[in-house]
């Protein structure tokens, strides 16, 4: 079973290895990559939606490298994938405390995002904010879940590192170890909190379908822009 989670799982990341890689190695290729990565989001969502989605993933990376910065470790480059990022982080040192800080501050981020989105709709009563605001908390949450299939995974979630790294590591102790498990677990009711607010607002009874207006194909927003100015 092991070994058909691994073949599964190197094809499912083959693809993102062979975007990062390229990436590297074209002048702009992370720009570029970011381009295709705005591109995903709007084959599936409205052109405004997608827009505010992949500014979340955005600011979700941010968060990791502003971390790496901060504590001296370095980051090698943000790599906006369709639909996911990765911030690869550098060579400088970086104790057990200094990793967990780093990939703590992605959730944090996004989690931050989700409470400015929700606010914005509550000022404006625009629902495209508050559904934003669902699924950037959702997905924080989902992240923060430690979900790993094996030790050598080639990509894991936020919260498999952390999790690993305060719980199962043994390198954390006394009052590190329950300050970092205390703001483990209040991120994740944090974030199922502002999903549960933004999900059971009372605009929930003034459409047939809340999911439905996000959904429609940007691709048409797209070839009326061309049309229009290029």
């Amino acid at each position: 079973m092991s070994k058909f989670l691994r073949i599964v799982e190197i094809i499912i990341a083959l693809p993102r290895i062979v975007l990062m890689e390229m990436a590297d190695y074209c002048p702009f290729g992370k720009i570029g990559l970011a381009f295709i990565s705005f591109g995903a989001f709007t084959l599936v969502f409205t052109f405004w939606v997608a827009m505010i989605l992949f500014s979340s993933l955005l600011i979700h990376e941010i968060g990791h490298a502003w971390a790496s910065y901060s504590k001296g470790r370095g980051v090698k480059g943000i790599y906006l994938l369709p639909f996911c990022g990765y911030c690869m982080y550098g060579d400088g040192p970086a104790s057990e405390k200094t990793k967990i800080f780093c990939s703590l501050m992605g959730p944090v981020f996004s989690i931050a995002l989700a409470l400015i989105l929700g606010v914005i709709f509550f000022l404006n009563k625009e629902t495209v904010f508050v559904f934003c605001s669902f699924v950037t908390a959702l997905l924080s949450v989902y992240d923060l879940i430690p979900i790993k299939l094996h030790k050598s995974q080639l990509f894991t979630s936020d919260g498999s590192k952390i999790f690993g790294m305060i719980f199962l590591s043994g390198k954390i102790r006394g009052p590190n170890l329950m300050l970092f498990g205390v703001v483990y677990i209040i991120l994740i009711v944090i974030g199922l909190g502002i999903a549960f607010f933004s999900f059971s607002n009372d605009f929930l009874e003034k459409t047939e379908c809340f999911f439905q207006p996000f959904f429609c194909n940007g691709i048409s927003f797209w070839i009326n822009f061309f049309k229009e100015y290029i």
